[in-house]
């Protein structure tokens, strides 16, 4: 079932790539990729540096987190009460859809630049 989500999305995006390619101006797709990849700095770096203030809070009074635990803190979302673990993963997901979007308006701005050449 994932595959076939999977290949769906990769159909999906080849084709809105190349209607984008038709309908659209190279310096439109590429300021749209601006736009998108700002977007998501601005929602991206806020909530994950308060995702790793809230895992921090939770788990630090405990003694369970070690030095160098913010490289990689989602293998100690074990330790979180069930209580606790809503609200901390809630700014986890918000983050990483900050990094997507980022990661996809870097795409957009590389598609527009390279349909320039």
């Amino acid at each position: 079932m994932i595959e076939s989500a999977v290949v769906l999305g990769l159909l999906l995006l080849l084709a809105g790539a190349g209607w984008a390619a038709v309908l659209f101006e190279w310096q439109m797709i590429a300021l749209a990729g601006v736009a998108c990849a700002a977007f998501g700095f601005a929602l991206g770096v806020p909530t994950g540096i308060y995702y790793h203030l809230l895992l921090y809070r939770s788990l630090a009074p405990r003694g369970l987190l070690p030095r160098g635990w913010y490289w990689h803190p989602m293998r100690y979302h074990d330790h979180l009460l069930a209580d606790e673990r809503p609200s901390v993963t809630r700014w986890m997901y918000a983050g990483g859809t900050g990094f997507m979007l980022i990661v996809l308006g870097c795409a957009l701005c590389l598609f527009g630049i390279l349909l320039a050449k």
